[in-house]
């Protein structure tokens, strides 16, 4: 998260990368056009689900960066 801060949520497998960014405006009083989420290095794609990122599998816990930029 931007600043240093830490946050855990859980997500289904099922839903998008876009979801989860919007979660993260609401829930962090973020702007959600200059969010990045990114896992492993890699960067996350708004129409993509969070299972069709690399690393991402039903119960498992994934780090996943969060920038504004």
């Amino acid at each position: 998260m931007p600043g240093g801060q830490k946050a855990v949520h859980s997500f289904k497998v099922g839903v998008t990368v876009a979801y989860v960014k919007a979660f993260l405006a609401e829930q962090h009083q973020l702007e959600f056009a200059k969010l990045k989420l990114l896992t492993g290095g890699r960067l996350m794609i708004d129409p993509l689900s969070l299972g069709d990122c690399p690393g991402v599998a039903p119960g498992k816990e994934v780090e996943v960066e969060v920038s504004l930029g």
